[in-house]
């Protein structure tokens, strides 16, 4: 069977991309779309084992899960112990598609497939492949949203935030349209009135005030009332308390609003964290 790197790597490139958009909508990875970009290339790359020897099983396995620490760390970040986590789901994810490419294989022998060393080779049309990754990209999105959903509504959340030294616990409520999102990292945005912030926050921080506070990140939103800009901070840490359990949101944001209100407005991102304990 003739091989095409083109192929190899678009087909890869591909698959890559969208293991690497379950693998963070599994964890609810705050993600950059060009990182996701960058992520799938250099698995497509790690993709030319497809050219060596076939190699023993346990070898096999290594060079895969060392290509997966690579994907991985190109695009969600090498730091911290949540890269060992993200490698583990993102590989446990290559595994089941790379064994259902070999089951296919096996029974069925289609024409252009073949699975080498863990790496799946299809010789498909640019155009028909093009359509089934936006395709298995667009059903992967919808079912996602809807169990995101279910999941979600109909429950009664706090907001726990700690900042400067000072802790508040304030009623949050689940927005499925909030999806903010603080542009340079793409980490999740809360929205909350600067009523309820005024314990954390010093008065620089009133919405009416004419220049963004030392250290605010700007977060442009669109609604029905119109467009602008909202100024966001980092707080030390924030955990989301539902039925007594309490989820903590990293790398979150939460933008101060003008608009009077008693509840912190927070999106999927920030109710389907990882679970942890309230000291």
């Amino acid at each position: 069977m003739i091989l095409y790197l083109d192929i190899l790597f678009v087909t890869n490139w591909g698959m890559d991309f969208l293991l690497l958009h379950g693998t963070a909508r599994l964890l609810r990875i705050p993600h950059r779309g060009w990182r996701t970009v960058a992520g799938a290339a250099v698995g497509a790359l790690t993709a030319c084992a497809v050219l060596l020897p076939p190699m023993p099983p346990w070898l096999s396995v290594c060079y895969n899960a060392a290509a997966a620490w690579l994907t991985v760390g190109a695009a969600f970040g090498f730091r911290g112990r949540a890269v060992w986590r993200r490698c583990g789901v993102f590989f446990l994810l290559s595994t089941a598609v790379a064994g259902v490419a070999m089951a296919v294989y096996w029974l069925f022998a289609p024409r252009g497939l073949t699975v080498v060393n863990g790496v799946v080779y299809c010789d498909l049309p640019p155009l028909l492949l093009v359509g089934c990754t936006a395709a298995a990209y667009g059903l992967f999105c919808l079912y996602d949203r809807l169990t995101t959903h279910r999941r979600v509504t109909g429950r009664t959340y706090e907001l726990q935030i700690r900042h400067r030294g000072e802790v508040v616990t304030l009623p949050a409520f689940y927005d499925s349209g909030n999806r903010l999102r603080e542009p340079f990292s793409g980490a999740s945005v809360a929205v909350a009135p600067y009523d309820l912030l005024k314990g954390l926050l010093s008065p620089a921080w009133h919405p009416d005030c004419p220049t963004l506070p030392h250290g605010a990140r700007p977060v442009p939103y669109t609604s029905v009332g119109g467009r602008g800009v909202l100024a966001a901070f980092c707080p030390e840490r924030m955990w989301v308390v539902c039925d007594g359990v309490a989820r903590e949101v990293t790398g979150g944001f939460v933008a101060v609003s003008r608009e009077a209100g008693e509840r912190v407005l927070i999106g999927a991102d920030f109710v389907l964290e990882k679970e942890v304990t309230l000291c």
